[in-house]
């Protein structure tokens, strides 16, 4: 009796995250994958929206080792670690170019104001971000080299948005220094303070190729016809979890089923 392999996914949606600590977060997911053996702890995944957002970096800095990916949209706050972690982690990070929010590097806030040309927590993210992932050690905001971030990118698509006629994304790409490409910067244009299905679409896109080995290490690989069939479902739940403003988790599952008996057995 043969057994049939396919692929399935889990997604957790953490209400009151910002209450929740990446340890209790982590200790969620521990769970999970105790419960639930099936799940491939080589391909599990963070983002989240705005004050998600924040969670989701808050993860990828404490516990790197434990996601092949993350996609932080629109926001952070400055990083809570002293030392920068020497797990690298794939990161693909949106902001919303019209938002009046401090999305981007170089903008400072306060409770009263947001304003342009001071360095802000973006800035500090990002530094942190980029020294993780090998990209640059020293990082600091020089718009000379790039208008949104600061730092020239290695390369830059463009992805029409076919929803939204007014809607593009355009996507950065960092090269570490191994030259592994897993570090993205995306400005979504004519968004202000919103995910939208194009920024689901290109996250899962990027996600997906990722998945940690068993010595911890980024293993990259083709997305292949399975998984690129997958994002619309992705893209409505993550609309949702930006309505609700939350951290989700995207777990892949290997599903085993018994194939049928042939008839009459």
């Amino acid at each position: 009796m043969d057994v049939a392999e396919e692929q399935g996914f889990m997604v957790v949606s953490v209400n009151q995250h910002v209450d929740r600590t990446p340890e209790e977060i982590v200790e969620l997911l521990d769970y999970l994958e105790e419960k639930f053996p099936s799940i491939d702890g080589s391909r599990v995944y963070a983002t989240g929206f705005s004050m998600g957002s924040v969670k989701t970096w808050a993860l990828s800095e404490t516990y790197p080792e434990r996601f092949a990916g993350v996609a932080p949209m629109s926001g952070s706050f400055e990083p809570e670690a002293t030392a920068i972690p020497e797990t690298a982690i794939p990161v693909i990070y949106f902001a919303g170019h019209e938002s009046p929010l401090t999305e981007y590097p170089h903008t400072s806030c306060d409770s009263e104001r947001c304003g342009d040309g001071e360095a802000g927590w973006l800035d500090a993210r990002l530094a942190a971000m980029f020294a993780q992932n090998g990209v640059e050690e020293d990082w600091e905001f020089d718009r000379s080299q790039e208008a949104n971030w600061g730092l020239a990118p290695t390369s830059t698509s463009i992805v029409e948005d076919s929803l939204f006629d007014n809607v593009s994304v355009q996507v950065n790409s960092y090269e570490s220094g191994d030259g592994q490409t897993i570090t993205q910067l995306a400005s979504v244009r004519n968004v202000a303070h919103e995910a939208t299905p194009i920024e689901a679409q290109i996250a899962w896109d990027f996600l997906s190729k990722f998945s940690r080995g068993d010595d911890g290490e980024i293993v990259t690989a083709a997305a292949d016809s399975k998984r690129q069939s997958e994002p619309p479902i992705l893209a409505i739940l993550l609309i949702a979890a930006a309505v609700l403003v939350v951290v989700v988790i995207v777990v892949t599952v290997t599903l085993r089923r018994r194939a049928r008996a042939q008839a009459g057995a």
